[in-house]
């Protein structure tokens, strides 16, 4: 049902159909791409109050962003990619 649909929003709707009342704050900003510095760094600070982080961009540079964050603020990370 969610072929065709962007990651960030299928997960989302994945832990809802387990927690209904969770909190989830889906963002879609490419942490290592050409966005601006303030955007990246607004979203990390925001990563850093969650308690939990998922990575599915199969993107390296993300997921080590993602890791130190996770590892300085002691969270848990989630990390997966989709295979062929």
């Amino acid at each position: 049902p969610d072929v065709g649909h962007l990651k960030v929003e299928a997960v989302a709707r994945a832990i809802r159909r387990v927690q209904a009342d969770v909190d989830i704050q889906p963002r879609r900003i490419q942490l290592t791409g050409q966005e601006a510095t303030a955007t990246v760094s607004g979203v990390i600070r925001q990563l850093a109050t969650c308690d939990l982080i998922i990575d599915a961009t199969a993107c390296p540079r993300t997921f080590n962003l993602l890791a130190r964050v996770a590892s300085l603020r002691e969270k848990v990370l989630i990390w997966c990619e989709v295979f062929e």
